[in-house]
């Protein structure tokens, strides 16, 4: 539980700074933790997944086994770090569950998809629109030393025209979107509130619920 908190914490920090240093217009800085901050919101949303299905799996040896690659591990250590591309997808496959239950009960993606491709045939669908797998690439674009990162995005001041301020606006609003999903965190920790007391159900069974430790 207290890793679980950890990865909120982490999330709240980077939170912040993105905040701060958007008021400043230092978008690369921001843009660059936004994408650390989607990897932790994968990452941390995926361990709660994994210790409830384990739990509720009873496989306490997977499960001792997958806490130690969450929490110790380190590359080339003998003990592999759970890779952050699958925090992503997890967090992909929660994207899209919710987008869908929003338009289902509202169908307010539906219309408005409807009215967009009237203009613009060629938009892409809703899921990719908003999906948290693109919006991470797109933060990556910033977040490594290549042209966009760089000299797009830190231009001669005779070349600031309308276009970098349209990339500019762009990756502001993928750094706040960034901190959106943090939604889905808050909501894998509201629902694992009960994981300690799962774990000691099913792998530290007190005496009377035991046959074999009543007998003892």
């Amino acid at each position: 539980m207290e890793l679980s908190i950890s990865y909120a914490k982490r999330c709240a920090d980077f939170a912040s700074s993105i905040r701060l240093l958007l008021q400043d217009n230092h978008v690369v800085p921001a843009t660059v933790i936004a994408r650390a901050l989607i990897e932790t919101i994968g990452i941390g949303c995926l361990f709660l997944s994994d210790m409830d299905r384990l739990i509720a799996a009873g496989d306490r040896d997977r499960l001792d086994s997958r806490v130690k690659r969450f929490y110790t591990g380190i590359k080339g250590s003998g003990v592999e770090p759970v890779h952050v591309l699958d925090g992503i997808r997890h967090l992909e496959q929660l994207d899209r569950g919710y987008v869908k239950y929003l338009d289902d009960k509202y169908g307010v993606f539906t219309r408005f998809m409807e009215i967009v491709k009237k203009a613009k045939p060629d938009v892409p669908n809703i899921y990719e629109m908003l999906s948290a797998t693109n919006n991470y690439n797109d933060l990556s674009e910033v977040a490594h030393p290549n042209g966009v990162g760089t000299q797009f995005m830190y231009p001669d001041p005779t070349n600031e025209n309308e276009t970098v301020e349209k990339a500019m606006s762009r990756f502001r609003h993928a750094s706040v979107l960034a901190i959106w999903q943090a939604r889905y965190l808050i909501t894998a920790l509201e629902n694992s509130a009960g994981l300690p007391d799962r774990y000691r159900a099913a792998f530290m069974p007190a005496p009377g619920d035991d046959p074999e430790l009543a007998e003892q």
